[in-house]
């Protein structure tokens, strides 16, 4: 299979949500959020990706403290300390799972043949979703988490890979394949629930006035 160039799968993924967006898929996706809020956020997003930083021969995208600002912005919008730390606690879950997986090459391969990454994605939304359901709490678990392993991944081959821009194109596919699938299982999920239970009332309503 043919590797992909690092950035096209971000940018494949956003002109999907885009799409999505467009089609009123809104309150679905991200219930509660507002339009100027999306597309302040997406502002932000392309900004931070044109401009990097570097510190003790350590290159930094603007994308990766942009997300952390957005996470602990969100995590203030929760209600209780004990939902904070929570949803912390299951990124550093979600980090140390991630950190293993690039440890073992697995991303290093898996980015080179994008799809064949779909078994070690799954593993972390199966353990993203144990958080919990709302976009938010994704949102600040996925962010945690993934920056956590992308930075300590950086400190740990900072001599034997010189060059390496933590929050560059490699993690931006990161970041949005994961939050992406995530997002992707827990409507289509919801979605089931709602149509089954509606199927099962439908059906329980035909069955009473059959009775009657």
């Amino acid at each position: 299979m043919k590797s992909m160039n690092p950035g096209y799968l971000s940018f494949v993924l956003i002109t999907i949500l885009f799409i999505l967006l467009a089609s009123g898929w809104k309150d679905i996706l991200f219930r509660g959020l507002s339009q100027t809020s999306i597309l302040l956020f997406f502002i932000g997003w392309f900004a931070a990706g044109w401009f990097d930083v570097s510190a003790g021969g350590v290159n930094l995208r603007l994308t990766a403290p942009f997300l952390l600002l957005l996470a602990i912005w969100g995590t203030w919008k929760l209600d209780t300390l004990g939902q904070m730390g929570h949803v912390w606690m299951a990124g550093c879950m979600l980090g140390l799972l991630d950190l293993l997986m690039q440890e073992l090459n697995g991303w290093n391969l898996a980015f080179a043949q994008a799809l064949p990454a779909i078994g070690p994605v799954l593993a972390l939304v199966l353990l993203t979703l144990v958080t919990g359901r709302h976009w938010l709490w994704q949102f600040i678990a996925i962010t945690v988490g993934l920056l956590a392993a992308e930075c300590v991944h950086a400190w740990l081959h900072r001599h034997s890979m010189p060059g390496l821009i933590i929050g560059g194109p490699v993690f931006s596919d990161h970041w949005w394949y994961v939050f992406g699938v995530c997002r992707g299982l827990t409507v289509a999920a919801e979605q089931s629930v709602r149509a089954g239970a509606n199927a099962v009332r439908r059906y329980t309503g035909h069955w009473k006035q059959g009775e009657d």
